[in-house]
């Protein structure tokens, strides 16, 4: 995955939750595009928020894919 694939979904507008999944099956919840965070020139992506137990860090090269949360 790249950092340009996850950042056009935080561009969405209005913005539309999404889930991370990584290669070993965790999925984690995005639910607004704050709780994503690049550190420069890393290939790396920090989770913060509600939906994530405390935050988690994601080699980008471990993310499989992105789906968008359906309305709830």
């Amino acid at each position: 995955m790249t950092k340009d694939a996850i950042d056009a979904n935080l561009k969405v507008t209005p913005f539309v939750p999404f889930t991370i999944t990584t290669n070993d099956g965790k999925s984690y919840e995005v639910e607004h595009p704050e709780n994503v965070v690049f550190p420069y020139d890393r290939e790396i992506v920090i989770l913060v928020g509600s939906a994530i137990p405390s935050h988690a860090i994601l080699a980008l090269s471990t993310i499989t894919h992105l789906d968008l949360v359906a309305e709830k």
